[in-house]
């Protein structure tokens, strides 16, 4: 697959088990996030469950991240399926998400970030994340290779 579109820098590093350096942000200013992200982090988690953050707070923080090595990652208020996928359509591909506490809100967490038939990620054909519409192999791409999510509690999986 081609990746050069929407490289996952983050996830990569994981994979290859290489050290990062991140920061966690509950700042909710595109201006903060830019400089934050001009500041050397590997990735920068952007707060969304005790934040005052929300899609319209979110994309300009995302704006101001495009130009910077820091990997946005956002930390979801909950497991629910809705605000995950809204979050993928304007841009965020990885993801902390609290309150997994078994292996089938694991599995319903990693299912909203796929489209059918491994998930239950709605279509949409014109949105930010794939640039509005112009990235013609989008839904190849984005089909598991950019996404990644996290459970933000250490039990997760454990019952």
């Amino acid at each position: 697959m081609n990746n050069d579109v929407f490289p996952n820098k983050f996830k990569a590093a994981l994979a290859a088990k290489q050290v990062q350096i991140g920061c966690w942000s509950a700042l909710s200013n595109p201006i903060s996030t830019e400089v934050l992200g001009l500041a050397g982090f590997d990735w920068l988690v952007l707060d969304g469950e005790h934040a005052p953050n929300d899609i319209s707070t979110f994309i300009p923080q995302l704006m101001a991240l495009k130009g910077s090595a820091s990997a946005p990652v956002v930390r979801v208020p909950t497991n629910e399926p809705v605000i995950i996928k809204r979050l993928l359509d304007i841009g965020f591909y990885n993801f902390l998400i609290p309150f997994v506490e078994t292996k089938e809100e694991a599995e319903q967490a990693v299912a909203s970030t796929r489209y059918p038939p491994e998930g239950i990620r709605g279509v949409s054909v014109s949105h930010r994340a794939n640039m509005f519409g112009t990235v013609a192999d989008y839904f190849a791409q984005s089909k598991q290779e950019h996404h990644h999510s996290g459970p933000d509690r250490k039990s997760a999986g454990r019952r």
